[in-house]
């Protein structure tokens, strides 16, 4: 698997591969390569956690303690270095898959899944594998690393894999335009029993008539997803309510979190989040629209609702598809009327209709499609 640091932000793909670990060699590649880094506070500590992970000076990883894969670092060259960059990862993937390989032996037919463009000259370089591109986010049009590099290598990963599964159903048809018929749909899961904490907590909470620590929260990293001048709007026109912004602020807008009904607090670990949960009312999920907004598979709005918290976000078609406990505004002032009405009361599923949501439900649709992929390919070679 080819994805981002294991148990450092858990991401859809660990979410999925932790269900594969009890009866499954996972091997996990932490890649980088997609951009250059900038001059941020953020991007200078990834960097010192790769550098220390590349040398082997790095202790466990956060998460680690429990099951987890057989972790190996590949240092990249950044893409928008240009094609010389390109050859020169080529080489590194292929020696370093190469190297896990030696120890499946000849009669191996390994998966290869990557969630990243970069990977696209693995395709046909391990003997007897099946490639798999996991699809999560649009990285053709994302803003700051859509170079025509990344775009071309999304494309050929695309056109070459045995399968794309895609996290969205715009993400499905973009698809569609390059892999024809070797596409499935798996949206987003959630880990249903560790969000439900959450809704103990408010349910106690509500017997005490304890006061919220905030009506609104937002939880996440401020990146390109997030439209942070709606939000600003929306917070400026509701200065009664109380607004959490639970995440990292190095990319933060500082009048935003400047605000004074705005309680500003950094990203807490992935087990203490529930308890943060639990103690507000509503999520508000302020993606941007348009064509990139389109495409997104937001993983936060299932984690709300299995924490009790109904979301008002803005109209990314994967929110609407959800159903119940998701409002939708176009505007500042729609979002900002949809948090009065619902904060007023609002319409949540059960825990138990959120079973068919679950990382464990999604991990058994993976695991099919990743057999009938593997089917398709001996088919074809026969």
């Amino acid at each position: 698997v080819f994805a981002d640091d294991w148990g450092v932000h858990p991401a859809s793909a660990q979410h999925l591969f932790r269900r594969f670990l009890p009866e499954n060699r996972v091997v996990w590649f932490e890649t980088v390569g997609l951009r250059l880094p900038r001059p941020t506070l953020r991007d200078g500590r990834k960097l010192l956690r790769k550098l220390a992970r590349w040398t082997g000076l790095a202790g466990e990883a956060a998460g680690e303690q429990e099951a987890a894969p057989e972790i190996r670092n590949v240092p990249l060259a950044p893409l928008p270095l240009g094609e010389p960059a390109r050859r020169l990862n080529a080489w590194e993937l292929q020696r370093s898959v190469a190297a896990v390989a030696e120890g499946h032996g000849t009669d191996a037919e390994p998966f290869v899944v990557s969630t990243l463009p970069l990977t696209a000259d693995l395709i046909g370089a391990v003997p007897g594998a099946t490639f798999v591109y996991y699809l999560v986010d649009d990285y053709g049009s994302w803003p700051g690393l859509g170079s025509e590099l990344v775009r071309r290598m999304d494309g050929e990963q695309m056109a070459g894999a045995d399968l794309v599964v895609a996290a969205s159903m715009r993400l499905r048809d973009l698809a569609r335009e390059r892999a024809a018929g070797r596409v499935e749909y798996l949206p987003h899961g959630v880990d249903v029993s560790h969000f439900a904490q959450a809704r103990a907590i408010r349910a106690e909470r509500r017997r005490t008539d304890e006061r919220p620590l905030a009506d609104v929260v937002f939880f996440g990293a401020f990146d390109e997803r997030i439209d942070q001048r709606l939000l600003a709007r929306v917070i400026e026109s509701r200065p009664h309510l109380r607004f959490l912004l639970l995440g990292p602020d190095d990319r933060l807008d500082p009048a935003l979190g400047a605000a004074t009904n705005v309680v500003r607090h950094p990203a807490v670990s992935y087990a203490d989040l529930p308890e943060w949960l639990g103690h507000c009312d509503v999520a508000i999920l302020p993606y941007v629209t348009g064509e990139f907004g389109a495409r997104l598979s937001p993983l936060k709005a299932r984690e709300a609702i299995a924490s009790g918290l109904p979301v008002v976000g803005t109209d990314v078609p994967e929110l609407r598809r959800m159903g119940r406990g998701i409002s939708i505004g176009r505007s500042a002032s729609e979002l900002a009327d949809l948090l009065d009405r619902t904060l007023a009361g609002a319409d949540l599923p059960a825990l138990e209709e959120l079973d068919r949501d679950s990382w464990e439900a999604r991990a058994g649709l993976f695991s099919e499609f990743l057999l009938h992929a593997r089917a398709a390919a001996r088919e074809a070679v026969a």
